[in-house]
């Protein structure tokens, strides 16, 4: 989970096995936001959720000029 330092708290959906159910709770994401974890609040399982990457700015930059060409014609 690394040092906590860039830790941030994010709301989402787990999905606790043990349960066989899905919680949308308040959870802290790691320090590279990979992951955010939580406690199942029935069972008290930790609960642990893959985020979604976010793009590379570099490639919002290149989607945007190709969808520029062509413009103007």
């Amino acid at each position: 989970m690394g040092s906590g330092i860039y830790a941030e708290d994010w709301t989402g959906v787990f999905n606790c096995a043990e349960c066989e159910a899905d919680y949308e709770l308040d959870g802290t994401t790691d320090d590279w936001k990979l992951k955010a974890y939580a406690d199942c609040p029935k069972c008290g399982a930790d609960l642990e959720v893959e985020l979604p990457s976010e793009p590379d700015p570099e490639e919002w930059f290149d989607v945007w000029l190709a969808s520029q060409e062509g413009e103007g014609e």
